[in-house]
């Protein structure tokens, strides 16, 4: 997958979202929140083909 060498490349986190949908929109929100205030998050990564992917 060309976004996630991208992402790696940039050292970033590659989350999947779509908001007309609500894909991953609270977890995009949460993790966002929780680097900017340094608060204590965990999340799972998803590479399963076919779902909404969270890599990091």
């Amino acid at each position: 997958m060309q976004a996630r060498a991208y992402a790696r490349a940039m050292k970033a986190t590659l989350f999947f979202s779509s908001a007309t949908h609500n894909i991953n929109v609270n977890k995009i929100f949460k993790f966002v929140a929780a680097k900017l205030f340094n608060l204590p998050w965990s999340l799972e990564r998803n590479l399963t083909v076919g779902e909404p992917i969270i890599d990091f």
